[in-house]
């Protein structure tokens, strides 16, 4: 999954997405549970392992 892809179905979900400065990374937040991830962001077109994918929706208590 494109990292772009990602984040617009965190973001459908209904999940905060905001950049954490010079980092290349992004904050998530989950605000029905209050859980919290980070998502790497190195380039809209370049695909996310699957494990990170499963860690980052088990971080926010996603499935």
């Amino acid at each position: 999954m494109k990292t772009s892809e990602l984040k617009r179905y965190l973001r459908s979900l209904g999940i905060i997405v905001t950049p954490m400065g010079a980092t290349g990374h992004l904050s998530l937040l989950n605000p029905g549970n209050g859980r919290r991830s980070v998502m790497p962001s190195h380039g809209s077109r370049k695909e996310l392992a699957t494990g990170t994918v499963h860690k980052i929706l088990k971080d926010l208590g996603l499935k």
